[in-house]
């Protein structure tokens, strides 16, 4: 929610307009940085293969020794 209240705040008029921001060039840099980030993203997922996944499986999760209770779901 918090990202999407920058470019609503902005294009409602009720933040302040940030000159040095608004030149083409900062821009244009700012839209590079932007897809070379996801590019990266992307290619390190895509070499992780079938190692990057999203949570832990049942049979992997295990219980630290000495402790009963785990604010961490994973350990549970």
């Amino acid at each position: 929610m918090l990202g999407l209240a920058g470019p609503v705040l902005a294009l409602t008029g009720i933040t302040p307009h940030f000159a040095p921001l608004s030149h083409a060039v900062v821009a244009g840099c700012g839209l590079v940085l932007g897809v070379a980030g996801l590019v990266l993203v992307l290619l390190a997922q895509r070499s992780m293969g079938a190692s990057w996944r999203i949570g832990v499986e049942a049979a992997q999760r295990r219980r630290p020794a000495g402790r009963t209770r785990s604010r961490d779901r994973a350990f549970e």
